[in-house]
């Protein structure tokens, strides 16, 4: 028989799992609504898009389309997750997510100008996105499942290859169908454009590869051999040359004029998902569901390294433009990238494979603390998003919280609370909360108590050695959340019970009970100046009450589904939420006007939502191992001081920005934008300085602002 804690933990997973499910159907039901439409309408507008200043989140399944931008600055990788992900190739920082897809999305291509890019979908879509602010430009509908795109060398037409055995050519202005392609049998699994644009070849599950004339469409070759799919077609840069990939294993390169196969690789033992040629021609790749991603010598053909690849199956490859590096993907939904001079690891793109639960600013915002279901505890750089120290709860973290001076992290996790000094990560003190889940943790402003709460009782620690003062409250109806008033007097609980509860602390006198939800009250949260609390619930509402007497102030609707976290920004003007559906709204505190709501980058779910404390900033943990920081659009600029310069420079004709701010006030954050988007975070040092580098822009002037300055070039 399972214990009460166990049994109500595994509801929660439940309604969790009922939610991702509801969540899909929604998506698929949204898409059955427009598939008679040939060009879709482009998706949310900018205003929801929140200006993210970093993010940290990688693929939660298998990612099986790879492609490097052809100034290798920027590589995009494709999952089953239903995303697509851009990073920035030099330190494996995510840039953004692209798009709401219903399906997962099996290929994807660049431009030749690296301005846009082609993705083909398992909802039967081919989708252009502009790469520097992940813009939606066109979308259409294909025949069938798109599992495979191209672009040709002059990025006129691209290529899409479907499971109902279709090739067809798009125009890539407009996503103007032209013309599709006879001959096929089966699902397409791959095509190519020759360098040349003259010629596109195409493998299939038929185990044939075929060969067409772009300027009229004409069939010219059908080449056999593999005695399996052939799952990956690439052309040598001389256009003379084709290699194949194989569910037969193998890897073939062929003469093109002929339709012989002079050289055939049988290094691997298991499919052959992909095959790739170096830029100059002299390297080919190839990844197999054997794990390894291997490299050969084309002008010797001879095998050159073996790479470890990944545990779930190498599935994608492709090489950076200046061949110095190879990228896999592979179905252990990691990236990882390879020197291929010697074979060496540069950077795993691997993800947190669990839900991010908890996140929490230190009060110097400097830090960021995250809780996940992987049982760890991240500490980040709040401003550059580095990873600075993780450390093992054992058990699933659910609740992160700072001391007011930041010298220690509380966390709930399981049926523990513990205490860890933020110094060095060492645990301090572990406590046992009796056999009981603890929901929620709070830390008391003058930071010598820590509160706790679980399905029945309220407890009270010292955060000093870890010793329990008092149960402050006896049969409370799960405690979900908690927060100490900015004075410490008061302590509030959202329960389980549809009630919000007040206690004074001295005493342990309940003060008064605010009824009014109708389901569990999920988080809590006091105005700066004490005297209103927000709180939200499952039934999808925020509320604001007047603490001194409890009155209902206002009621904030307009949430679709369970409502996980609220919070006031710290001068109190602004009142955000985040639920299950990926939605964070802002509201104004004062008469609960809705301001503003975000869906791009927000989904699928938010577990919890913090202001950083000087309010510039936001921060969010998501459903998918996610964990985001963006601006805070109704912030006030930061005073960076009368003797501030900004300057920036232009390379590269525009596609390379780097700006610098100078002689401004230490030690102060800082936002940068390019042409009012692509928001930066940064903290100036010691000497007032901030630099940040913007990649892959488009030709031409750009404009950078940061506090009240703007530099052009």
């Amino acid at each position: 028989m399972l214990r009460k804690s166990e049994a109500n933990r595994r509801i929660y997973v439940m309604h969790r799992r009922v939610y991702r499910i509801l969540n899909w159907r929604a998506g698929m039901a949204t898409a059955s609504m427009v598939v008679g439409l040939v060009v879709w309408p482009v998706f949310a507008a900018a205003q929801n898009r929140p200006d993210i200043g970093w993010i940290a989140a990688g693929h939660e399944d298998d990612v099986v389309s790879i492609a490097y931008s052809p100034d290798g600055e920027t590589l995009a990788t494709a999952s089953y997750d239903f995303t697509i992900k851009l990073w920035r190739a030099s330190d494996g920082a995510l840039i953004r997510t692209l798009g709401r897809f219903t399906s997962g999305v099996f290929s994807i291509a660049f431009m030749p100008d690296g301005q846009t890019l082609v993705s083909g979908s398992f909802d039967e879509t081919l989708r252009l996105y502009r790469v520097f602010d992940g813009e939606l430009l066109w979308s259409v509908r294909d025949s069938d499942q798109v599992l495979c795109v191209a672009v040709s060398s002059d990025g006129a037409l691209i290529a899409s290859g479907t499971s109902d055995g279709t090739v067809s050519l798009w125009r890539s202005s407009d996503g103007q169908f032209l013309r599709a392609l006879p001959g096929n049998v089966g699902h397409v699994r791959s095509v190519a454009f020759s360098p040349d644009g003259n010629l596109l070849a195409a493998g299939s599950d038929d185990n044939f590869i075929k060969l067409w004339s772009i300027p009229d469409g004409a069939l010219l070759g059908k080449w056999s051999g593999h005695t399996d799919s052939v799952t990956s077609v690439a052309f040598l840069r001389n256009s003379r040359v084709l290699a194949s990939g194989s569910r037969d294993a193998s890897v073939r390169l062929w003469n093109v004029r002929t339709g012989i196969a002079f050289w055939t690789i049988r290094e691997h033992t298991d499919d052959v998902r992909s095959v790739a040629f170096s830029r100059d021609g002299r390297m080919l790749a190839s990844a197999s569901e054997d794990g390894s991603v291997r490299l050969y010598d084309v002008e010797q053909q001879a095998p050159l390294l073996r790479l470890p690849g990944h545990s779930g199956g190498a599935l994608a490859v492709a090489f950076a433009p200046n061949g110095r590096t190879v990228a896999s993907g592979g179905g252990d939904s990691s990236v990882s990238i390879w020197r291929t001079s010697d074979g060496g690891l540069v950077l795993s793109l691997s993800r947190n494979r669990l839900p991010f639960n908890a996140v929490a600013f230190s009060p110097d915002g400097r830090l960021l603390a995250s809780g996940d279901e992987s049982d760890a505890i991240r500490l980040w750089d709040a401003q550059q998003g580095t990873r600075l120290r993780v450390m093992s709860a054992g058990r699933n973290v659910d609740a992160v919280e700072f001391s007011p001076n930041g010298r220690l992290l509380a966390t709930a996790q399981s049926t523990t609370a513990a205490i860890w000094r933020v110094a060095d990560g060492a645990l301090l003190h572990s406590l046992n909360n009796r056999d009981n889940d603890v929901y929620s943790i709070a830390m008391s402003p003058d930071g010598r108590t820590l509160a706790t709460g679980d399905q029945t009782i309220i407890r009270l620690w010292r955060t000093r050695n870890g010793h329990e003062k008092h149960p402050l409250a006896r049969r409370i109806d799960g405690a979900r959340a908690l927060a100490f008033s900015p004075d410490g007097r008061i302590l509030a609980a959202g329960t389980g019970g549809r009630e919000v509860l007040l206690w004074r602390v001295s005493d342990r006198t309940l003060l008064r009970t605010l009824q009014g939800h109708t389901t569990d009250v999920a988080s809590v949260a006091f105005s700066p100046d004490g005297q209103t609390l927000a709180s939200g619930s499952w039934d999808r509402t925020v509320r604001l009450w007047r603490v001194a007497d409890g009155t209902l102030l206002h009621t904030l609707t307009g949430h679709a589904m369970f409502l996980a976290s609220v919070a006031y920004s710290p001068d109190g003007t602004t009142v955000a939420s985040a639920d299950w559906s990926g939605f964070v709204k802002f509201w104004r505190a004062s008469d609960g006007e809705p301001l503003a709501t975000w869906d791009e980058e927000t989904g699928p779910r938010i577990n919890a939502l913090r202001f950083s404390p000087d309010g510039r900033a936001v921060a969010y943990a998501r459903e998918d191992a996610t964990v985001a920081v963006a601006m805070n659009p109704y912030a006030d600029p930061p005073d960076c001081g009368q003797n501030a310069e900004l300057s920036i420079r232009c390379r590269r004709d525009g596609r390379k920005v780097v700006a610098t701010l100078e002689s401004a006030t230490p030690q102060t954050q800082v936002i940068f934008t390019i042409d009012g988007g692509q928001t930066a975070l940064r903290r100036t040092g010691r000497n007032g300085k901030a630099q940040v580098k913007y990649a892959d822009q488009e030709r031409g002037p750009h404009v950078v602002r940061a506090c009240a300055l703007e530099s052009g070039c």
